[in-house]
């Protein structure tokens, strides 16, 4: 039984609770957004019960984010908690097996939803398993927190975010051959990937950003005002101002030259995003001068990134 592309730890954790379901306990995935959360939990259902289509009437998978309320888990999880439809399994001879429920972002629970789970928190996990997947635990319920056993998912290396995304892309992408997913792979530049935090999501989605950072760096530092204005032209089409500033002020802070006053100063240019309210030629124009100035601090003694 394989967990590819997962933490060998928390591998071996869960194959054992595949093994021994009776050792079975809640799960609280706790991590930043790519860092597999998600992935570890689908990988679990499938090692428990094998493809989706076995999964009816043993497998729950909500996004709290939209399913939120006291009333999503009244009229869906305590239903698919109470329903006999895993028992003809066991009827014709199968393992006993949990009915699982999976709340991704976890944390976008109301409090009422949240404490509405604790009789089913109390039922042991080999009937029925929660999995909680967060981002932090700070809006989890105090009363339902230690019911969980919590697992720490954390921003993977370059190294073991390329080993992990591997795999996944192979799984996502059946059509693709070995060589073109490892191609894939072994092209996303390092600072893409800690600039994304290892978001798996994001660059098994994103197949024609894998690069913009690295892009947008090398042009920066390397290129000439006319060369970046092109770029950023390109991206304000595709692209939110919130995340070009995020990526510049990225660049600035990595190289030591990024101050208060320059923080300040984006800002005041930048924070339109959502309506787009200015031109695109004057939020781009005002970018060059902005990154001019930053370029003018560093007095030609930057060294790669």
């Amino acid at each position: 039984m394989a967990f590819e592309g997962i933490h060998q730890s928390v591998a071996k954790l869960l194959e054992n609770f595949v093994k021994t379901p009776e050792t079975l306990s809640h799960l609280l995935f706790v991590g930043p957004p790519g860092s597999g959360k998600t992935t570890t939990a689908n990988a679990f259902v499938e090692a428990m019960y094998g493809k989706r289509k076995h999964y009816t009437g043993r497998a729950l998978f909500l996004n709290s984010s939209d399913e939120r309320s006291l009333e999503s888990v009244r009229s869906k999880v305590y239903p698919f908690a109470n329903s006999q439809i895993s028992n003809i399994f066991e009827g014709l001879g199968g393992p006993k097996l949990p009915k699982i429920i999976i709340f991704d972002e976890a944390e976008t629970l109301t409090e009422q939803a949240q404490t509405a789970l604790r009789p089913l928190l109390d039922k042991p996990a080999s009937e029925i398993l929660i999995f909680f997947l967060c981002n932090s635990v700070s809006k989890i319920h105090p009363s339902i927190l230690h019911r969980f056993l919590r697992i720490t998912f954390e921003t993977p290396s370059a190294d073991q975010f390329k080993e992990r995304l591997r795999p996944i892309m192979a799984l996502n992408y059946p059509t693709w051959k070995e060589k073109q997913v490892q191609e894939y792979v072994d092209s996303i530049p390092n600072v893409d990937i800690v600039f994304r935090r290892g978001d798996i999501r994001f660059f098994l989605l994103q197949l024609s950003k894998s690069k913009e950072s690295q892009e947008l760096y090398d042009t920066t530092l390397n290129g000439s005002t006319k060369d970046l204005r092109t770029l950023l032209e390109g991206r304000v089409m595709n692209s939110m101002y919130s995340e070009i500033i995020a990526q510049f002020l990225f660049l600035f802070y990595s190289l030591g030259v990024l101050g208060v006053s320059e923080i300040k100063n984006v800002f005041t240019f930048g924070e339109c995003d959502l309506l787009r309210i200015r031109k695109r030629s004057e939020f781009i124009e005002d970018l060059l001068i902005w990154v001019n100035g930053l370029l003018q601090k560093l007095e030609g003694s930057w060294e790669p990134l």
